[in-house]
């Protein structure tokens, strides 16, 4: 496992923000002077030979190295040897811990939230990759941090959407049949629902994973209804079972979430609901290495404090294995993107087992012609012996 005051390149662990079962999160600092950005969050393997956790950091980079939004982390440097990758450190909290805190948030704010978090998704599924289009595939309150001027960034991008909690899972997602970009519609519409009723989805249902294959939300829409029908009615779309019964289109998708707001007056309070989350957290204990190797961990930025103590993982729970997507469109493997080579560092990768066969083999026919020479050698004495 990765420890606090480990070295990554020129930056030093200082602060565990979170871990699943394949990686940690970190904020770091530069040790070598002038070294800029002096602060950057890395991401690492937690054990050196889980081959599928470095495939997912490559592709998490290289998919980071692809984009230019400001509201998306900056890829920074890849670092193979050491299973580790560094990215833009955003600053701020992640919109579930103010609705932990919060509960609720004013419908205005609500809006403004799903409004920009619906253009960021539009960029990134602008981004063509030959035969398929990118897409988040994890949007959830966890992967949404907003910084102290009210500024959203969408935190994830890259990583593999199967191990995704089900109330933000639509059912094609949950069955593993597909993904697409109307994936992310789906999970745009869930945490509509949640911060204009603070209901999350399926939190009545005893079996969460069997209720995000049905995909029934018209529960969670009734009491939005009420007071905001026209934003109701855009939602129900948006969480339609059946994916060809969504918007087909995300301009009409935003015109839509656009043109049904027009029902909500008021001011938004991001800025004034971080400064809150910000104040309340020093009276709450920060969570423990342990709370986060669950299935879904909670990946949020926070402000600089004392290096966090990490503790021995408790052993992971052995998940079920699960047949492969029929079609994904999405990123399972690496994609055929190089990183810069600007922001690599220069460094061997581990050899390969190819590599290592090889060597084996080259050390046994040594071994072989060792034990003829010596043969030789000992019947060549024993003949000038006798003569």
């Amino acid at each position: 496992m990765p420890e606090i005051g480990q070295r990554i390149g020129p930056f030093t662990l200082v602060e565990w923000i979170s871990s699943d079962k394949n990686s940690s999160f970190f904020r770091a600092e530069g040790v070598r002077g002038g070294v800029k950005p002096s602060t950057v969050a890395i991401r690492i393997s937690n054990m050196m030979q889980n081959v599928a956790a470095r495939k997912e950091l490559n592709q998490e980079f290289s998919i980071l190295n692809l984009l230019n939004n400001a509201h998306i982390p900056k890829a920074i440097a890849h670092y193979p040897s050491q299973g580790a990758i560094a990215m833009e450190w955003i600053e701020g909290v992640s919109l579930r811990e103010i609705l932990d805190q919060v509960h609720q948030i004013n419908s205005t704010t609500a809006i403004e939230i799903i409004l920009e978090v619906c253009g960021t998704l539009k960029y990134i599924h602008s981004i063509d990759l030959g035969k398929r289009k990118l897409i988040h595939g994890r949007i959830c309150p966890e992967n949404i941090i907003i910084n102290r001027n009210g500024e959203i960034f969408l935190m994830g991008l890259g990583k593999t959407p199967h191990a995704k909690d089900p109330s933000y899972s639509p059912p094609e997602q949950a069955l593993r049949a597909f993904i697409d970009w109307r994936t992310d519609q789906w999970a745009l519409g869930a945490l509509l629902i949640e911060l204009f009723t603070s209901q999350k989805l399926y939190s009545h249902h005893k079996n969460l994973n069997e209720a995000s294959k049905i995909g029934d939300v018209s529960s969670y829409l009734n009491p939005l209804k009420k007071q905001f029908p026209e934003i109701a009615t855009t939602c129900k779309k948006m969480l339609s079972p059946a994916a060809g019964e969504r918007y087909q289109d995300e301009e009409e998708l935003f015109s839509a979430l656009l043109s049904s707001s027009h029902e909500i007056h008021g001011i938004g309070h991001k800025k004034e609901l971080v400064a809150l989350t910000y104040k309340n957290r020093t009276q709450n204990q920060k969570p423990t290495i342990q709370d986060a190797m669950e299935p879904n961990p909670v990946v949020q930025a926070s402000v600089p404090n004392q290096p966090a103590p990490i503790q021995p993982p408790s052993k992971p729970k052995v998940q079920p294995h699960l047949p492969p997507l029929k079609k994904v469109i999405e990123l399972d493997s690496p994609l055929q993107v190089p990183p810069a080579d600007s922001l690599v560092e220069n460094e061997e990768e581990f050899p390969s087992q190819t590599r290592i066969r090889e060597s084996n083999n080259m050390e046994k026919i040594a071994m072989v012609f060792i034990v003829i020479n010596f043969i030789v050698l000992f019947y060549t004495l024993t003949g000038l012996r006798e003569c």
